[in-house]
């Protein structure tokens, strides 16, 4: 009975997500603590397709391809051959459910951020602009068919340079807090689906449940290799019988995407920590997402729309998984907060003081506008308008959100606390400081 009993305790362990005693902290020199021994196998490979290293019995649908896992090494990705590829390109913005006066009744009204998605070659590059998450800008996300979980890239230059490991369960922490804390998975279940439209074309919207919440997920078909893959070579350029006299010339790259929108579709799923980013529909290689909305359990929403779609040429390169030459590095530096304000009102103003007493980074909303994100224990004061102004608190994903408030500047707006308190004298300047 004991030989059977350790290996269902080890399973229940790894389905909640438990750290490895590993990490993925680089060693002397920069370079990644990973002996031969801990190489993740290639999902390229024909003994690894299909097949997740999480035991059988903890997932039923864990075909997604191998999971990642800190202090691992990744085998170098055998299609980053310096070449060009066509990649097809969406630009999504990023929105919260906000209660705006004066109907203060929850829409999509505010702008959170938005993001510039690269699918190609069964690879997706998810570039992170300004008042997204609490990520560095200008860093991004590199996903892969075959693989399970994220690797988050610094920005070239940046202090934190190199890659990190996003291990499956913990996308949610890293993009809020850039850390790499896993979250347990939850059952999923798929209410239903129908037709739906965007940016042209039709495609399908699948309705499901989690422990976190109700997702909407919109997805179109995948266009298929552009026919444009052979070369014609106009006719000054044939010789006299007829052919290209250069027939060693390859073609221009053409447009194939081998099943790179699936990655991407997994991913959006661990944000509502769905089982599915395992495995299973709604997630295939023949779609590609352009909308997910999720209403949290708690209250509040989140809504990432695809606004364009377009074809454009790239290196492979910049797509490799691992990234090419690059090594592990040290955790992002996630910093104290930011401003989203561009200009101060042009009416008469006064300062307001938002700070952030909760545990974790927050997003401060005022009158619906979103102001700046606050790490914990920091304070953002910007200068609002005088008068009865509305504040909201949200968590950077938005499914926490406290009972909004009414304060009228100068005053002081704290996270966690029910009233405001008066302001005497303060910068209406907009700046990030330590709590006092």
């Amino acid at each position: 009975m004991r030989s059977l009993a350790a290996p269902s305790v080890c399973a229940l362990l790894a389905l909640a997500g438990c750290p490895s005693s590993r990490t993925d902290a680089p060693g002397p020199g920069g370079s990644a603590i990973a002996s031969a021994s801990a190489i993740l196998p290639s999902p390229f490979s024909s003994s690894a397709r299909g097949r997740s290293s999480l035991p059988e019995n903890a997932i039923d649908e864990a075909t997604a391809g191998v999971a990642l896992r800190a202090g691992v090494g990744i085998p170098s990705d055998p299609g980053a051959t310096g070449g060009e590829v066509v990649a097809l390109r969406l630009d999504f913005s990023m929105r919260r459910q906000l209660i705006v006066p004066p109907a203060r009744e929850p829409s999509f009204a505010g702008r959170a951020g938005a993001l510039s998605i690269e699918l190609a070659d069964g690879r997706a590059r998810v570039r992170l602009g300004p008042a997204t998450f609490a990520l560095p800008q200008g860093s991004e996300l590199r996903l892969a068919r075959g693989y399970v979980g994220e690797l988050w890239v610094a920005q070239e230059g940046a202090p934190s340079s190199g890659y990190r490991v996003v291990p499956p369960g913990a996308l949610r922490t890293f993009l809020t807090e850039g850390r790499a804390d896993v979250v347990p998975f939850g059952p999923t279940r798929v209410l239903g689906s129908s037709p739906i439209e965007l940016l042209g074309r039709t495609g399908e919207r699948t309705v499901l449940t989690t422990p976190y919440g109700r997702v909407s997920l919109d997805q179109i078909p995948a266009p298929h290799p552009s026919a444009r893959a052979q070369a014609v070579a106009p006719p000054s350029a044939r010789s006299d019988a007829g052919r290209p006299p250069d027939a060693g010339v390859e073609p221009p790259p053409t447009l194939g995407l081998e099943g790179a929108g699936e990655p991407l579709c997994r991913a959006l799923l661990e944000l509502v920590a769905s089982d599915r980013a395992f495995g299973g529909a709604p997630c295939d290689g023949e779609r590609i997402p352009v909308r997910f909305e999720v209403a949290w359990a708690g209250g509040g929403g989140l809504l990432f729309e695809a606004t364009a779609i377009r074809e454009h040429a790239m290196a492979r390169d910049d797509l490799a998984f691992p990234p090419v030459r690059a090594r592990v590095g040290a955790a992002p530096a996630v910093g104290d907060g930011a401003s989203f304000l561009v200009e101060p009102p042009r009416t008469d103003s006064a300062p307001l003081e938002l700070v952030d007493g909760a545990l974790v980074p927050r997003v401060a909303i005022v009158d619906g506008a979103l102001v700046g994100w606050i790490a914990p224990g920091r304070s953002l004061t910007v200068a609002v308008a005088r008068g009865k102004r509305h504040v909201e608190w949200q968590s950077l994903l938005g499914e926490a959100a406290e009972v909004a408030l009414d304060a009228e500047p100068p005053a002081r707006v704290t996270a966690g606390q029910a009233l405001p308190a008066p302001l005497p004298s303060a910068s209406a300047m907009a700046s990030v400081r330590v709590h006092p």
